[in-house]
């Protein structure tokens, strides 16, 4: 891309005030817009802001920085989907809000929380593996769908989830194996 259209817009994640240099993602190619989400992080830099159109990516996406990852205001959640794990979360911190996230594999987990205290607010996510240290907070997502838990907890990992829905899912809603510390206050959890 030689052209990349980006403005200042206010911040959504909450807890960091002022504005964050906001680069912007729409499936139909179009001047100064990445076509591909993965090509938007790679150009973020830390503390900006990637905004995504609707529409459905095909995509395995890795935020290894401390960026936010948002829908378009207004518009239908964008659908993100892979053969594998969608979205990995490899970041001290990350801010991801209004997606659905699933995956094409029964066995496999759509996203997946390998270190940092991300916060994944406002999303529609088929499962969620936390692992390694990280401590996610999860706060206001419908988790559901799935062939496997709802959400896998392994390793050290520990984290908050809160006013969450869980449920439809093949195996148990929640499944903690982890020794980090969990919290889970005003969720709905349904086998």
């Amino acid at each position: 891309m030689t052209d990349v259209f980006w403005r200042d817009v206010p911040r959504s994640w909450p807890g960091k005030n002022g504005v964050a240099k906001t680069y912007f993602v729409q499936k139909q190619p179009r001047r100064g817009y990445f076509s591909s989400i993965n090509e938007a992080i790679a150009f973020a830099s830390p503390g900006e802001r990637i905004e995504i159109s609707q529409g459905k990516y095909f995509e395995n996406i890795v935020v290894c920085k401390a960026i936010e990852l948002v829908a378009e205001k207004g518009a239908d959640k964008p659908e993100i989907y892979s053969h594998g794990v969608t979205l990995t979360i490899d970041s001290d911190e990350a801010f991801v809000s209004g997606l659905s996230i699933r995956t094409g594999e029964q066995e496999c987990y759509a996203m997946l929380v390998v270190s940092g205290k991300p916060l994944v607010t406002h999303c529609h996510i088929q499962n969620v593996q936390v692992a390694g240290q990280a401590v996610p907070v999860f706060e206001k997502n419908s988790i559901s769908d799935s062939q496997t838990h709802g959400v896998y907890m392994t390793g050290r990992a520990g984290g908050t989830f809160s006013g969450n829905s869980m449920e439809k899912h093949g195996w148990y809603a929640v499944w903690v194996e982890a020794s980090g510390q969990s919290e889970f206050v005003n969720n709905y959890i349904q086998h």
